[in-house]
């Protein structure tokens, strides 16, 4: 019975950094988490101690019974040992298909995220699975690439065969499940391309969906185990949604949803699975809200919480509640704090790719280290970071000049004045002088944190030679009073500037420009990102050739492969013009659209004026200065 609700449906994937940004962060939803039966805690751990049987069948009959004993007393270790046996076992067995995706979605929210994705293609490649499943698995598979730090045109193919699979096996057997499976991992393709309004549209038609599953249910007069199943989806399409609300600023609408359902888990109508989930989304609107001691106080007990389940460290449920951790100590300025428990953090995740590639962020971490006085360190990971940026971007790109913020930063904090300086320039290049540049730093993951803190420690050095009586230089002055009015446009301003540009665009013309910028954005990103893999393949390649195995080989065998260097790197060359060229396109239509609706280029990324101009009343209705001070 177990095996065939399984397959009917499960409780399904929600997200997202940034992108945190956002966040945007999500997370995947365990499918039974409310499937414990009748059973006792007492009952449940005697079950859990029967030996398996060497037969096939008996071995299979005893797991279905324990995979609800395990979820029972919160075992999570155990509930991804039983879901991967029985996902072995259930192969040619009726409705035993079921415990794929199952062990898919329990290996990646309490187990390991990489051992999660690696199952996906081998599953995939196997045409005896049935069409729901394979979609399923499909699916699953793009939700892991959305949330990691992958290729994203790997994640885009991928959505193109799970979208295709998913659409045939809907055309084949429509099932609520299914389809609201769908529902979610578009808003999650949606959200990575930067229609974070399309992400929340859709996660609201998946809220709708769940709603309608829950009541078909009701009226079917169900099992409460099944209604409790069914219950999940909507579950995890809420907390997708409110991931997706705070990153378009809209806080308030997620922290009212969390609330609302954490109070259903302190009446006792929530178990503690998901109980500790609400807990660390509650904590995503917190911190996005500036409430960070509220937040912290939410994720350190979803953090406990899930540690008492014995989720892994390089789950995604324990990197989602972590990651509210780190940010609220960063709101809070609590440095050393913060430090500490992002590196345990990362150094408790193993050799998991996917999470450690989820997890790591070098900007976050050089600022990290040098807050806490190891500055050496901060220096290295600085630099190596603006080198590989400049490589992928070259010099005048937005990234890369962040990346020479961060360096500066670090500088500033060693001391070295001058050098500082000399990297701000290159990041307030990309965020004040240059509206478009800043489109291209929109605060993902910790990024916010990242910005927020170079902008914080310039000003905070300003403010302390100033008050030391020093002279200092105009430009510094000027700079300073730029930061000032920038900052006045925070992410719920921003997402309002972006809600009231979506109302502009009604005109079929502006529309038009937009979806044409959206492209050419895409395509720029996209181009880069290939970068980004030459450059890999051939850092890969010339360790391999300056090895002393390779040295010792006859020279007729180390040939073909010098070749393919020499093939590798002008490919690269090329690749990095492709993306230039790219690069230059979107920038020529930005200038074109701000041209044509300069009210529009005012509102959506509007420039920062100097401090001459902030100086000055503003003018009402004319120039930018007045725009921002009316904001």
């Amino acid at each position: 019975m177990i095996a065939g609700a399984a397959l009917m449906g499960f409780a399904s994937g929600v997200r997202a950094q940034e992108e945190a940004s956002g966040s945007a962060a999500t997370e995947d939803v365990d499918p039974q988490d409310a499937l414990a039966g009748g059973l006792s805690v007492e009952e449940a751990r005697r079950l859990l101690a029967e030996p398996l049987p060497d037969a096939p069948d008996a071995r299979y009959a005893l797991l279905q019974r324990q995979w609800p004993a395990a979820r029972r007393i919160e075992d999570r270790a155990r509930q991804i040992e039983i879901a991967r046996a029985l996902m072995t076992l259930g192969r040619g067995r009726p409705d035993g298909e079921g415990w794929i995706r199952l062990y898919l979605i329990t290996e990646y929210t309490w187990g390991s995220s990489g051992a999660a994705l690696a199952a996906c293609e081998p599953l995939l490649a196997d045409r005896q699975l049935s069409p729901a499943v394979r979609a399923g698995v499909a699916l699953r598979q793009t939700y892991f690439l959305a949330n990691g730090s992958q290729d994203r045109n790997v994640m885009l193919r991928a959505w193109s065969r799970a979208d295709a699979l998913a659409a045939e096996a809907l055309k084949q057997q429509p099932a609520l499940p299914l389809t609201i499976d769908r529902l979610q991992v578009r808003s999650e393709v949606e959200r990575l391309t930067g229609d974070g309004a399309a992400a929340v549209a859709t996660l609201r038609q998946a809220v709708a969906r769940s709603r309608e599953l829950v009541r078909s249910d009701r009226e079917q007069r169900v099992t409460a185990e099944t209604m409790r199943q069914w219950q999940g989806w909507l579950d995890g399409s809420q907390g997708m949604l409110v991931y997706a609300l705070v990153a378009q600023g809209r806080t308030r609408e997620a922290a009212d949803i969390a609330q609302d359902n954490l109070a259903l888990w302190r009446s006792g109508q929530l178990e503690e699975g998901p109980g500790a989930r609400w807990h660390y989304r509650a904590a995503t609107a917190l911190n996005a809200s500036q409430q960070h001691e509220e937040a912290l106080a939410a994720a350190r007990q979803s953090e406990a919480m899930l540690a008492k389940a014995n989720a892994s460290a390089a789950s995604q449920t324990r990197w989602l509640a972590r990651q509210e951790i780190v940010r609220a100590l960063l709101g809070l300025k609590r440095w050393v704090e913060a430090d500490q428990a992002y590196r345990q953090f990362l150094d408790e995740l193993g050799g998991d790719g996917v999470a450690r590639s989820r997890a790591q962020d070098n900007r976050l971490s050089a600022l990290l280290a040098a807050k806490a006085g190891r500055l050496d360190e901060a220096l290295e990971t600085a630099e190596r970071t603006l080198r590989y940026r400049t490589r992928i971007y070259g010099q005048d790109h937005p990234q890369t000049r962040e990346s020479a913020g961060v360096r500066a930063v670090v500088r500033l904090l060693r001391g070295d004045t001058g050098g500082a300086i000399s990297d701000y320039e290159q990041l307030f290049a990309a965020t004040l002088d240059r509206s478009d540049g800043w489109v291209d730093l929109d605060a993902r993951g910790f990024r916010g944190f990242v910005l927020g803190l170079a902008f914080d420690e310039f000003l905070a050095h300003v403010a302390r030679r100033a008050i030391a009586g020093e002279t200092l230089p105009p430009a510094m002055v000027d700079r300073a009073l730029q930061i000032a009015d920038r900052r006045k446009l925070g992410s719920t301003q921003r997402a309002l500037a972006d809600s009231t540009a979506r109302m502009l665009a009604a005109t079929p013309q502006l529309r038009g420009w937009l979806d044409e910028e959206q492209t050419l954005r895409k395509a720029a990103s996209g181009q880069y990102s290939q970068v980004a893999t030459l450059i890999a393949d051939e850092d890969k390649l010339r360790k391999e050739l300056s090895g002393e195995a390779f040295k010792a080989l006859p020279k007729e065998q180390r040939k073909p492969r010098e070749d393919a260097l020499k093939a590798l790197r002008q490919q690269l060359q090329a690749q990095q013009g492709v993306a230039a060229t790219a690069r230059e396109a979107l920038a020529v239509h930005r200038q074109k659209l701000a041209a044509a609706y300069p009210a529009y280029a005012d509102l959506i990324t509007p420039a920062t004026p100097g401090a001459a101009a902030l100086e000055r009343p503003p003018a009402r209705g004319r120039g930018p200065a007045g725009r921002a001070r009316a904001r």
